[in-house]
């Protein structure tokens, strides 16, 4: 069982810590405690903010544990080596809205009001 602690380490950084389960159940100590390898950003990270598991990236045959980082834009595989880096942007046009105007023109060129 994989638990993340997005501000759990020191200086708000992130942490997941991994439990091994067996016929007595999980044990009460992580078996592992993973955390994020890159330079630290100027804010928080959030490593283990989200968590997925049970595909394999990878192809070894054994399912893999991906663990996002708000902030680095990347999300790790279970032993820590990046995967993937991702990047968005938002942009609103336009930037000032008149509360006066009740509709919208699409990009089709069809006008919508409410």
């Amino acid at each position: 069982v994989a638990v993340g602690a997005p501000l759990g380490a020191d200086g708000r950084h992130g942490l997941v810590h991994v439990y091994s389960g067996g016929e007595l159940g999980l044990s009460p100590r992580p078996s592992q405690v993973l955390r994020g390898q890159w330079a630290t950003p100027p804010h928080p990270d959030f490593f283990g903010a989200a968590l997925r598991g049970g595909t394999d990236l990878d192809g070894n045959g054994h399912p893999d544990l991906l663990v996002g980082a708000f902030g680095v834009d990347t999300a790790v595989v279970f032993r820590g080596r990046p995967i993937v880096h991702a990047s968005a942007a938002l942009s609103i046009a336009p930037t000032m809205v008149n509360p006066e105007e009740r509709g919208c023109v699409l990009d089709s060129g069809s006008h919508v009001a409410w």
